[in-house]
């Protein structure tokens, strides 16, 4: 027998327990992974620093006054490598693609 009085107490409370807020995340792609592999630190260096964009763009985003496509490279230079990342600000994510150590850049 169904006991439809508690069933709508126990229903009402149903959307706060759905509800979620989406955290932040940053990934790395293979690449990225491998190339991080050789400086001890730097993977964790570089998905705080890629956070801290993130984090800043979504607040900018906030105020309407910015926007940055998600394909759009964005380069951060973190100690002696160069990193390549992009943000996606709907899923509020960001990708690192690429860590190039600073000496095999190419400058000009």
């Amino acid at each position: 027998m169904l006991d439809r009085e508690n069933a709508l107490l126990n229903l009402a409370s149903v959307p706060s327990v759905l509800s979620y807020e989406m955290v932040p995340q940053v990934f790395l792609t293979v690449d990225a992974e491998i190339e991080m592999r050789g400086t001890v630190g730097l993977r964790d260096r570089a998905k705080r620093a890629v956070l801290g964009v993130l984090e800043a763009a979504l607040e900018v985003r906030k105020l309407g006054t910015g926007h940055v496509h998600k394909e759009a490279p964005l380069i951060l230079r973190m100690g002696s490598h160069l990193l390549t990342y992009s943000l996606d600000l709907d899923h509020e994510s960001a990708t690192i693609w690429g860590a190039e150590p600073v000496s095999e850049v190419a400058t000009s």
